[in-house]
């Protein structure tokens, strides 16, 4: 694997897409040729089409959306923070559905940033952990985990190190 970027982007320069939309987050590329993004502040879901450059709304009431990933069917998993402090998956038709929102009971803080793995697992940061913690974490739903009716997904796997943390942030 080259070391350059030069070998895969046409430009090096950053270029402006759009602007005055406060705090953003989750810049996310989708296959149909269009880009979608967080207005934190505005707790909205938004597409930015390079075709002529409109931003147009996706969804209201995030809840402070923030990091957004794509799982292996191509719906658009969402890290929401705020009051909702749950992860969310939203189909093609618009619906959202909560997919994780408590660990061991315990209501999630803040999920931040999520990535979805080959095998469809998807892992995500909580920013200060669960309301027990009080440390940033790093959680997985792991391919096939279920949920009970008390809400506690099976085949969790974690790690409770802020360096975890800040790797899938950072990386």
């Amino acid at each position: 694997m080259s070391e350059s970027l030069s070998t895969v982007l046409t430009a090096l320069e950053p270029t402006l897409l759009t602007t005055g939309w406060g705090r953003t987050e989750g810049p996310l590329w989708h296959t149909g040729g269009y880009v979608t993004f967080v207005d934190l502040a505005g707790s909205r879901l938004l597409r930015w089409d390079p075709a002529d450059s409109a931003v147009t709304v996706v969804r209201e009431q995030t809840g402070e959306g923030n990091g957004c990933t794509l799982d292996l069917q191509g719906r658009l998993i969402m890290c929401e923070g705020a009051d909702h402090r749950r992860i969310t998956r939203m189909d093609a038709a618009g619906t959202v559905t909560t997919i994780a929102d408590r660990w061991h009971g315990k209501r999630f803080n803040k999920p931040n940033d999520a990535v979805c793995r080959s095998d469809g697992s998807i892992f995500f940061t909580d920013l200060t952990g669960c309301e027990f913690s009080g440390q940033p974490t790093l959680f997985t739903l792991a391919v096939g985990s279920t949920k009970s009716g008390d809400g506690v997904w099976g085949r969790q796997k974690i790690a409770w190190h802020a360096e975890a943390a800040c790797w899938m942030k950072c990386a």
